[in-house]
C-alpha cells in the first residue's frame, strides 16, 4: 500500500497510529490490574515451618541445614532480620538444659542465649572446631576485652572464656580474630562453617552482645 500526499499528511497520519497504538496498550495494562493479575510475576511464598531442633537431631542427621530459610544466609542475616525473628524461628534444643545459659551446638556451629525464663534473647551462626570441646555443661570463668594469641601477633576482641584444651589453652567466645596486619582471618559470610583452632568465633555485634550478657559463672551447655 502507498500513502500519498504531501509530507505534513503524512506525519499527522504516523502520529495517530502512534497515538492508537499507545493508547491501546495502557488499556490493556489497566485492565488486567483491574482484574487482579499481577503484570509482573510474584516470587513463591514458602510456608514450611520448622521444629525445634534437638541434639539427637544433629547427631543422626548430620549439621541441620544452614541455608532452609533466607536469614540463615550469613550474608543476610546480620543485616536484615533481628535478633527476635531469628530466636522465634530458632528456639534452643530442647536437651540444652534449664536456667540462664549460653548453648553452644557445635556440628550445627551455632549459638543461643538463653533467658533463665527459657526465652531466647538471640541465636546465630558461629564457627569452630570440629568436635571440639566436648559436649557438657561448663562455666564462664574469665573474660577480656582484648586478647592474643600465643603465636603469629593474632589478636582477639571481647574474649569470654569457658574452658581449656587437652594443651591448657583457654577456649572461649570471641569477635572474628585478625592477623598482625590486621587483616581478618575469615568472613562473615564463612559462619557456620569450622573454621578455628578451638575457641568460638563470632561476628563483632554478637561478640559484643555476648560478652555484655554473661557475666562470669554463667553456665555454657556444648552439644554434640
Amino acid at each position: 500500500m502507498f500513502i500519498t500526499g504531501n509530507g505534513r499528511s503524512m506525519r499527522t497520519r504516523l502520529t495517530f497510529v502512534a497515538a492508537t497504538t499507545a493508547f491501546f496498550m495502557l488499556s490493556t495494562a489497566s485492565a488486567t490490574l483491574a482484574d487482579g493479575g499481577p503484570l509482573i510475576p510474584q516470587l513463591p511464598v514458602s510456608t514450611d515451618v520448622e521444629r525445634r531442633p534437638s541434639s539427637a537431631d544433629i547427631e543422626i542427621g548430620g549439621p541441620v541445614p544452614e541455608m532452609v530459610l533466607p536469614f540463615e544466609n550469613p550474608g543476610i542475616a546480620y543485616a536484615g532480620m533481628g535478633r527476635h525473628a531469628r530466636a522465634a524461628a530458632r528456639p534452643a534444643p530442647e536437651d540444652s538444659g534449664e536456667g540462664r545459659r549460653i548453648v553452644y551446638a557445635v556440628r550445627a556451629q551455632r549459638v543461643w542465649l538463653v533467658e533463665s525464663s527459657g526465652a531466647v534473647v538471640d541465636t546465630y551462626l558461629v564457627s569452630g572446631r570440629q568436635n571440639t570441646p566436648r559436649p557438657g555443661t561448663y562455666s564462664v570463668f574469665s573474660k577480656s576485652p582484648r586478647a592474643v594469641a600465643t603465636h603469629g601477633g593474632i589478636t582477639m576482641r571481647y574474649m569470654v572464656r569457658f574452658t581449656r584444651a587437652s594443651s591448657g589453652v583457654p577456649i572461649g567466645f570471641h569477635d572474628l580474630p585478625r592477623y598482625a596486619n590486621g587483616r581478618p582471618m575469615q568472613t562473615t559470610r564463612q559462619l557456620g562453617t569450622y573454621q578455628s583452632g578451638g575457641c568460638v568465633r563470632q561476628d563483632r555485634a554478637h561478640a559484643i552482645q555476648l560478652y555484655e550478657w554473661a557475666p562470669i559463672g554463667t553456665r555454657v551447655v556444648v552439644l554434640r
